[in-house]
């Protein structure tokens, strides 16, 4: 019984101690892992690393929820859902359907993420050309050119699944 109390209260009293002791200092500090707007873009491998994030925004885009497939493949009319009504609602292209899968699904931010990726990109690119001259007019246009088709991909898979604004 008294090991029993002590494997129950010892855990209690020290998560007691730990919420009531103050942590203002701690939360206060910069992440190491994070490089901080006024150390971006100011190399050639400030550009490569924001060009490969924005390429894994639009593989997270299009693998979250199986997107691609989802919304694409799915939709077609090549496939038939004989048990799961939240497919067939894809399958009928009704993306307002009530069911938590296509509510998931149906979620456009990740494309946005994309956008806003490249955006901020085609804004700061000049900064470094400016700043690093191992970055050459060729690599920055090959870079810009890009970013700009990750940008036009996410506008068009946007427009394919969600049809245009009126």
């Amino acid at each position: 019984m008294k090991d029993i109390r002590y494997r129950i209260l010892f855990p209690l009293a020290v998560i007691l101690f730990i919420a009531s002791s103050s942590c203002t200092k701690e939360l206060e500090i910069d992440s190491t892992r994070v490089v901080g707007e006024k150390n971006m873009w100011n190399s050639l491998q400030d550009t490569r690393a924001a060009l490969m994030g924005t390429y894994g925004l639009t593989r997270a885009a299009l693998a979250d929820h199986n997107a691609y497939w989802l919304h694409g493949e799915l939709r077609m009319g090549s496939f038939e859902s004989l048990r799961r009504q939240d497919l067939k609602a894809v399958i009928d292209n009704n993306l307002n359907a009530a069911y938590p899968f296509v509510e998931a699904a149906s979620n456009w931010r990740r494309f946005y993420a994309v956008v806003n990726s490249a955006n901020i990109f085609l804004e700061r690119v000049h900064e470094v050309k400016a700043k690093d001259p191992r970055y050459s007019d060729q690599n920055m246009a090959v870079d810009i050119a890009q970013i700009r088709l990750l940008r036009a991909f996410a506008y068009f898979y946007m427009v394919r699944v969600w049809g245009m604004c009126r």
